[in-house]
């Protein structure tokens, strides 16, 4: 079974599962714009409208997260229709499942 789950977990928290040496697929979804953000629209998953600051908002930390900690992604996403966002998604966890894995032959 190929099952997933998906988390909105706080950068601060890929560092620290780092410093265990666990290393999670880290997919990062980039918007154009804040109005991009605010016209995203799902009648089942986004029933309520994002405000405009809202939308500012959330683009402008998302510009902030990407600067200090892209590089704890495992892939980057554009944003668009949330189906097309799902789609990418997955393909990039499943590219991320196919790699060889190394890992040490005894303890850490």
């Amino acid at each position: 079974m190929d099952c997933h789950c998906l988390l909105d977990i706080a950068p601060h928290a890929i560092e620290r599962l780092h410093s265990i040496h666990i290393y999670p697929i880290v997919v990062f979804i980039r918007y154009k714009n804040a109005k991009q953000i605010k016209e995203q629209k799902d009648p089942i998953f986004l029933r309520d409208k994002v405000t405009q600051k809202h939308s500012k908002e959330q683009f402008e930390t998302a510009q902030k997260m990407e600067q200090e900690y892209s590089k704890f992604f495992t892939g980057v996403v554009q944003g668009g229709p949330l189906s097309t966002i799902c789609t990418q998604i997955m393909m990039t966890v499943d590219q991320e499942q196919n790699k060889v894995l190394w890992i040490p032959a005894g303890p850490l």
